[in-house]
């Protein structure tokens, strides 16, 4: 079974996540966890989401990057869900043998990456940082 963890909290304005998604949305052994839908107060069902990660053989994380980190979720998921003792250290070996993956996403708009919307650094800057 693959699970796919996914977590945005405006999936609604993301073309790229919501295309990833219809991708894959209809492929057979595949189960969705849409964090926000499932814990729109933060109170995450931690016997649930291991249960869902015991079922699978393969399990993809989908998230946009915010300032270089996760959502908040996504992050307080992990630190509920993925326990020492359980997932990690002594004894944590729930997730052994599994294959994991991040898809990530970053960006608002193709605009980001135009030559032209580029931050100019001063001369000054930039000499004093060489």
């Amino acid at each position: 079974m693959l699970l796919l963890i996914f977590a945005h909290p405006y999936p609604d304005k993301s073309r790229t996540n919501q295309a990833l998604l219809d991708a894959v949305r209809d492929l057979e052994g595949l189960e969705l966890r849409s964090l926000y839908d499932l814990y729109p107060a933060f109170d995450i069902d931690v016997p649930a989401e291991q249960a869902a990660l015991a079922r699978a053989k393969v399990v993809i994380w989908q998230h946009p990057i915010y300032w270089y980190a996760p959502p908040g979720l996504l992050k307080h998921w992990f630190d509920k869900v993925l326990l020492r003792g359980w997932a990690y250290g002594d004894g944590g070996d729930a997730l052994k043998g599994k294959r994991c993956l991040m898809g990530c996403t970053a960006c608002r708009s193709t605009n980001t990456f135009r030559r032209s919307s580029r931050p100019r650094a001063s001369a000054k800057w930039l000499g004093s940082h060489r």
